[in-house]
């Protein structure tokens, strides 16, 4: 089964390519240190949804484990409560994540959520996409707790290209926690903390196992 559409799968690469979003509506928040924070705001929700451009000083190779090793993301990532693969099969995983959310006062957040990964070769440049977002029978595999909120409607789109310094570092995020926790708050978490994104990934990468 077919989680991910090829739209899912082009359109990041083509943006990687061009260097910014495509559309216009998205407005430059941070451009610091080589890293490009864009934001959108949707008007729905309240919520920005983000993307990142910036480059680490590590192969591909070495970034998409840091990514999608789910072992060594219990590690460096100081917001998994927990993160468990339900199931796996060739390309595609669907992955259990309970975060702590980082807000005192407010409830974890848990996820069950797809991950699929295809590497594409256009023009002789290589390109990995790594694709999330929210897998929609999850209640299934794992029933919701009382302590914990249950967050629909995630969506996470990665790209690695590789560079002559390292890695290009492409992500499109797409976030709702749910709960009643007031939109400006999650903003104001979320300025906070996609900026320094590259950053903890580059240095779990310093450290990742062979």
């Amino acid at each position: 089964m077919a989680h991910f559409t090829a739209e899912e799968f082009d359109y990041p690469v083509r943006e990687v390519k061009l260097g910014k979003p495509e559309s216009d509506e998205w407005k430059l928040f941070v451009d610091k240190n080589g890293i490009k924070v864009y934001a959108w705001l949707d008007k729905e929700t309240g919520l920005f949804q983000w993307k990142v451009f910036g480059e680490i000083e590590f192969s591909p190779a070495v970034v998409k484990k840091t990514l999608m090793d789910i072992e060594y993301r219990k590690k460096w990532d100081s917001y998994v409560a927990k993160i468990e693969m339900l199931e796996s099969n060739n390309n595609t995983d669907i992955i259990y994540w309970d975060v702590k959310y980082g807000i005192p006062m407010v409830s974890n957040r848990d996820y069950i959520y797809c991950r699929e990964f295809k590497e594409i070769c256009e023009n002789d440049e290589d390109y990995i996409v790594i694709l999330s977002k929210t897998y929609e029978n999850g209640k299934e595999l794992v029933p919701v707790h009382k302590s914990k909120v249950r967050v629909e409607g995630f969506k996470q789109f990665m790209v690695l290209k590789k560079t002559a310094s390292g890695t290009m570092l492409y992500m499109h995020s797409i976030d709702r926690p749910g709960g009643k926790i007031p939109s400006s708050l999650i903003n104001w978490a979320a300025k906070s903390g996609i900026p320094n994104y590259l950053g903890v990934v580059s240095k779990a990468c310093s450290n990742c196992p062979e």
